[in-house]
């Protein structure tokens, strides 16, 4: 079992540094990710699921407050404080952001770049060893779509990315929903999906 386990790690490692995407579970469900630096690797999958899917959110995953202070120019340290409270995963949008791929840092959605640091240990483990943010993409391909434990691949990414999965032997994954505010320079925040 560990052995598998590091050889999938290994393999979505080496996945991230060439450019290729990894299919994880997260504590929000499973998701696309793929180098949050590389241009080419963020734009194409973009590109790819503005194509294909219903709708898509996306997230710059980062495993510790010291990587978000790494990439944000000017940040409240009273975030921290905050994001120590809550149960539920919860994404910030954050503005002066630096060091990513353009196409994270322009949304039409929202102004700022939807910021998580991430819970899951097997998430936590790849971002970690990989020593750089992911970007991470949840997608609804059909109107009975959700982030379910039985979640398919979709075919159009079989047919048209390459992907590395890596898939958690130890346990059965269990998803929360997550709760994304737009953090204020006040250091008050919104609360845009609860």
């Amino acid at each position: 079992m560990a052995d598998m386990y590091e050889t999938e790690m290994s393999a979505a490692l080496a996945a991230l540094q060439q450019g290729i995407y990894v299919v994880l579970p997260t504590e929000i469900g499973w998701q696309i990710a793929c180098d949050a630096t590389n241009e080419k690797s963020v734009c194409g999958l973009i590109n790819t699921l503005r194509k294909h899917t219903l709708s898509f959110n996306y997230e710059v995953l980062m495993e510790s407050e010291q990587q978000v202070l790494q990439h944000v120019a000017s940040i409240d340290l009273a975030l921290f404080d905050y994001l120590e409270e809550q149960h539920n995963p919860t994404t910030v949008i954050l503005n002066d952001v630096i060091g990513l791929a353009d196409e994270c840092l322009s949304s039409e959605e929202v102004e700022g770049v939807p910021i998580r640091i991430c819970k899951d240990v097997l998430c936590k483990q790849l971002i970690k060893r990989f020593r750089k943010p992911i970007l991470a993409c949840s997608m609804q391909v059909s109107q009975n779509n959700d982030a379910s434990e039985s979640f398919k691949i979709p075919q159009f990414i079989k047919d048209e990315i390459a992907y590395v999965l890596l898939s958690p032997y130890s346990q059965i994954p269990s998803f929360k929903k997550a709760k994304r505010i737009a953090w204020l320079v006040d250091g008050s925040y919104r609360v845009l999906e609860a």
